[in-house]
């Protein structure tokens, strides 16, 4: 069984540039804009989520594992980058929370925003991005407690296809009651259980790409482009299940060519794999409330507007910022930064 995955780490590097995309767009051409971050930067979440179950169960084959055991430690792995990084952005949680009003700020109200995070830690998300970790703990401990009472990796396929046609057919027949459900819900049932899923089966299956499947997969990413670009200006939510089915697939489609691909391990893979989880967690923190700062204080206006500029800053700090840690975690006192990826 392999240990390595060298495309894998090479795909989600590339992955962690798409999530930046999403939060920082790269054009201001409504066109562009849309088959960018709605459509081709959108497969970047579910390959993540899709790799990380992948990864998981994989592991949980190798009869020297203790099952239990190992699924715990990866849980408290998510939970401790859920906790570092909720601490990591507080002052972002804070300036979001009170921006426009400031002189609002007294103990009572720090306190009082101090328990609001709490309250969303657990049933929703703790800033922007991090409800990829929140979902992916909940996600994960479902499909693996299933995964004890379930065999087969067609049955667990079915599991995440019916999670997310259920809420797509949910959403069209009955949007009242689709709109009651809580984001984190939401988010488990239409994103996190489908990969998760789609991740077991994955692990369940060779590594050796089949010729069918290099033919098949590049086609399904042509028509996930394709339905994508029908979306730009028909919001019909039938076209858009299609394109949420099409988007998963691809996903799948990429992590399946990546664990096929013969790439060679090399010590350069190790590092893309720790720049690509330090980059998707720490783009954000100076994107919105740092760059509106840097330009009031410059005047440069288009620091803040879609384009290469913003972008480029955005990916630029976010490596300095990475670098930073990578280089830091390797002197005395500070290897608990290795916690960060």
């Amino acid at each position: 069984m392999r240990k390595a995955y060298p495309a894998v780490d090479a795909a989600k590097l590339v992955m962690a540039l798409f999530v930046v995309g999403i939060h920082r767009s790269l054009f201001a051409d409504r066109t562009l804009d849309h088959m960018t971050v709605n459509v081709l930067f959108s497969i970047a979440v579910p390959f993540f989520f899709v790799t990380s179950s992948f990864l998981l169960f994989r592991k949980l084959q190798s009869p020297e594992q203790d099952r239990r055991k190992t699924f715990l430690r990866f849980e408290k792995r998510i939970l401790i980058l859920y906790i570092v990084y909720t601490i990591v952005y507080l002052p972002c949680i804070f300036v979001k929370s009170f921006t426009g009003h400031y002189d609002e700020i007294t103990l009572r109200a720090l306190a009082g925003e101090c328990l609001f995070l709490v309250r969303r830690f657990f049933l929703d998300t703790s800033y922007i991005h991090m409800w990829y970790l929140h979902t992916l703990m909940i996600s994960m401990l479902i499909v693996y407690l299933l995964t004890i009472k379930v065999h087969g990796r067609w049955l667990i396929a079915g599991v995440g296809a019916t999670s997310l046609c259920g809420i797509i057919a949910l959403e069209m027949a009955l949007p009242q009651i689709a709109d009651m459900l809580t984001e984190a819900v939401r988010r488990t049932l239409m994103t996190g259980i489908p990969c998760v899923c789609a991740g077991y089966f994955a692990a369940q299956t060779d590594d050796e790409t089949t010729r069918t499947e290099k033919i098949i997969y590049p086609i399904l990413f042509v028509l996930f482009l394709g339905c994508g670009a029908l979306t730009l200006d028909n919001k019909a939510l039938w076209l858009k299940g299609i394109f949420k089915v099409l988007t998963f697939v691809s996903a799948f489609g990429v992590l399946r060519l990546c664990v096929g691909s013969t790439l060679q391990p090399h010590p350069a893979y190790a590092v893309m794999r720790k720049y690509s989880t330090l980059i998707y967690f720490l783009h954000l923190l100076l994107m919105n409330e740092g760059l509106n700062w840097l330009a009031a204080h410059t005047g440069i206006a288009s620091l803040t507007e879609a384009g290469i500029l913003s972008y480029s800053l955005t990916l630029f700090l976010a490596v300095i910022e990475a670098t930073c840690i990578l280089l830091l975690q390797k002197k005395k006192g500070f290897h608990w930064l290795r916690v960060m990826y």
